[in-house]
């Protein structure tokens, strides 16, 4: 599973507690953005890509800390969503399936002798088992924030797509200069955009 957020309210805080969470409810390994941090964009990047180097069902899914319709925090900053194993959005369905599941929740457990993840630092942490629970392995796995996506736009932007954007008529004169690049922003974890672009270059 990928957990992994935009940088909102509670953002480093939420990512943590759905760890212990997953594993407590049998979820093998976490991937997780350095810092907590992977664009909404970049999380569906990675569920693909971690299906298409393993298996079909090798991620179930993941969840993206963002913006929402039914925003939470002070100052209605934080959201959760759930992103399937293709990646996109969930369908209604399921949104729903998962809303009537929370309404019977009547306890959790969390793991034992937990410590806080090491988010900031990339890398492979192998945490304490469950007591009471299955004896089996738990990993979170920290990852660039970057690197995957970044690869994708590489794909997307191949150099034939990038030879033809140059020889578009309008910027033909400068593309031998640079190739200037308008951003939103706006728009969550812009710096991670900033610099998937930055390396694509």
């Amino acid at each position: 599973m990928v957990v992994s957020g935009d940088g909102r309210y509670y953002n480093d805080v939420a990512t943590q507690i759905c760890i212990q969470i997953a594993f407590s409810n049998g979820v093998r390994q976490v991937y997780v953005g350095q810092h907590c941090l992977l664009s909404t964009p970049a999380v569906s990047a990675m569920i693909r890509n971690l299906n298409e180097l393993n298996d079909p069902d090798y991620c179930f899914g993941g969840i993206v800390l963002s913006a929402s319709h039914n925003p939470g925090g002070p100052t209605e900053d934080f959201g959760i969503k759930f992103n399937g194993k293709n990646g996109g959005p969930s369908l209604e369905s399921v949104t729903e399936e998962i809303f009537n599941q929370t309404k019977k929740i009547t306890q959790y457990t969390m793991l034992d002798g937990w410590t806080k993840v090491d988010t900031d630092t990339i890398g492979e942490y192998h945490m304490p088992a469950i007591a009471g629970g299955l004896d089996q392995q738990h990993i979170v796995s920290v990852v660039d924030n970057a690197d995957n996506w970044t690869e994708l736009m590489k794909k997307n932007f191949s150099a034939s797509t990038k030879s033809a954007l140059y020889s578009q008529e309008k910027i033909s004169a400068c593309a031998s200069m640079v190739c200037m690049v308008l951003l939103d922003l706006m728009q969550s974890k812009s710096s991670t955009n900033c610099l998937v672009l930055d390396r694509m270059n």
